[in-house]
């Protein structure tokens, strides 16, 4: 077992705005959870399933940096694609309804070779597979939450697939094959299609952080246009796959399903909610010229702006003024790096092309992710100028703000937080806190809380899903820890412990707080979720 440094007891927390457990209890009273509320986690197939990028191994755009050393090899992974049953039992042990996870695009359309002139045959054993993980958690009573790319692309599109505008055929013949093969499998099998999806996860974080601060591949920096023009081409496709799954499920005679995409929540409106807000453009009456088209940025931005007042954690000092100028700068490229996108949106068959609205909440404050250099932590010194995961800032009573803003376009849509969770580490066997102090039990109840906050606020929250369910390849390296369990890597295979990293029974929080929510007595749900 991966041994851990004891957390501290005291201080645990401060974070300004939260409600005493006696005006929680009088809001859980007034805003009760609908019985439907989907309590889940998310996971991704790249980051969980294990068996990529090896020798004869499918291989995705991360293959390179995995073969030449530059990131930790992903490997196994935590097994999910081989050994899922031990997963899907947990999350369901823990009372929860629902489970998130995506398809590889890598796995259904494998290839090993660099650089293809067209897709290679189709998996439709891997695609039988994906069915039958879906089943399994059907089974345990819980919904999946399909994400069709959760940022990776295969290998054969080349590394920087998105530069060009041929992959949106690609990744459109993709969704096809995978949406009518997956669906009519369960429906051939008495099952009912997929309910809810995501075209894709966070279209808002690939471009940014392959091309402009290096983080991913092809890892080129300072090149933010190029970053648009990759967010712009994932936009339009994900347009074009609304419209198609649509069309699909409305061929076959199957129930509508609900199909969005979520972005990575921040307070920088031109690199995150600029894209909520474009593909709301339409259904909100604003035509397709350039200055109906400026006046509704300029718009949308001002009442961003104006909503971030309200976050009593929003940081200070000099860290203002660099949100400031993350927000002028990228504000003023919105309209004209968005072409493909609203091209596409007023050219489709529909006038809508989200039917919910769906955030993914960590530290939203990009200049928070700027720390000293030479800082001191429990687990050693750092010298980049780059804060860790574990060291995002712990922030609940903002979920409602940023929920409210997320949808400021859309009042009426129903709301998702698709992912939430924070980080711990584990260095060379040793599991060390986070700066904060702040553990998963902790930090579960009282995001759990402002559920009943952004409820009350008006927004019709529908279902909050944990990042994640168990520890897993955190996109080039093992160190951080996210998961509600912990994984003992220190062996030839994965071993999945008994609580989280840090030895804290998060599974345990968070399955007392779905039994305290379900027994509807609002003294007790205050008083578990403040605990």
């Amino acid at each position: 077992m991966t041994p851990a440094r004891k957390p501290q007891k005291t201080p645990r927390f401060s974070v300004n705005g939260e409600l005493p457990q006696e005006e929680l209890a009088d809001l859980v009273a007034s805003c009760p959870l609908p019985d439907d509320f989907e309590f889940g986690v998310a996971t991704a197939g790249f980051q969980n399933e294990g068996g990529f990028n090896g020798a004869d191994e499918p291989k995705n755009n991360w293959a390179d940096w995995e073969a030449s050393g530059r990131v930790q090899t992903s490997g196994l992974a935590v097994r999910f694609w081989n050994h899922p049953e031990e997963h899907i039992s947990r999350a369901a042990s823990i009372g929860l309804n629902a489970f998130r996870l995506s398809i590889e695009w890598a796995r259904i359309f494998p290839c090993t070779k660099p650089a293809l002139s067209k897709p290679p045959d189709p998996d439709k054993e891997a695609l039988r597979r994906y069915v039958s993980l879906l089943k399994s958690l059907r089974v345990k009573a819980m919904e999946p939450f399909v994400t069709i790319t959760h940022f990776t692309h295969p290998r054969w599109l080349g590394v920087d697939g998105w530069s060009r505008d041929s992959t949106i055929q690609r990744y459109l013949e993709f969704v096809s094959y995978a949406i009518e093969g997956i669906n009519s499998e369960l429906v051939g099998t008495g099952e009912s299609p997929i309910s809810r999806i995501l075209t894709f996860n966070e279209p808002n974080a690939p471009g940014p952080a392959g091309y402009f601060i290096g983080m991913f591949p092809p890892g080129r920096r300072g090149r933010l246009r190029e970053a648009y023009d990759v967010t712009d081409r994932m936009m339009a496709a994900h347009i074009k796959a609304y419209n198609l799954i649509h069309d699909v499920y409305e061929s076959k005679g199957w129930k509508t399903p609900q199909v969005s995409t979520n972005i990575f929540f921040s307070w920088t409106w031109g690199l995150g909610q600029c894209l909520i807000d474009l593909l709301l453009a339409r259904e909100s009456g604003v035509a397709l010229e350039p200055s109906d088209l400026a006046a509704y940025v300029r718009d949308c931005s001002a009442r961003f702006y104006r909503a971030w007042q309200a976050d009593p954690n929003r940081p200070t000092g000099a860290r203002v003024l660099l949100e400031q100028i993350l927000s002028a700068v990228t504000a003023r490229l919105v309209p004209e790096r968005f072409s493909r996108t609203m091209r596409a949106l007023y050219e489709a068959k529909r006038e809508s092309c989200l039917d919910f609205i769906a955030l993914d909440y960590y530290d939203p404050y990009l200049s928070n992710g700027l720390a000293r250099p030479g800082r001191s932590t429990a687990m050693k010194q750092h010298w980049s100028p780059v804060a860790n995961f574990w060291e995002q800032k712990f922030n609940p009573t903002g979920l409602p703000i940023a929920c409210a803003a997320c949808a400021q376009n859309a009042p009426l849509k129903p709301v998702i937080v698709a992912e939430n969770g924070m980080a711990t580490a584990v260095d060379e066997g040793m599991a060390y806190p986070r700066p904060d102090r702040i553990t998963r039990d902790l930090f579960i109840r009282r995001y759990l809380a402002q559920i009943y906050v952004t409820r009350a606020s008006g927004i019709d929250l529908r279902g909050y899903y944990h990042w994640t369910l168990i520890d897993n390849y955190e996109w080039g390296s093992y160190t951080p820890r996210f998961g509600i369990y912990g994984v003992d890597r220190t062996g030839t295979t994965p071993k999945i412990l008994e609580t989280d990293a840090l030895g804290i029974d998060a599974a345990g929080a968070f399955r007392d707080a779905i039994v305290a929510i379900k027994t509807a007595d609002p003294r007790d749900i205050a008083a578990e979720l403040l605990r």
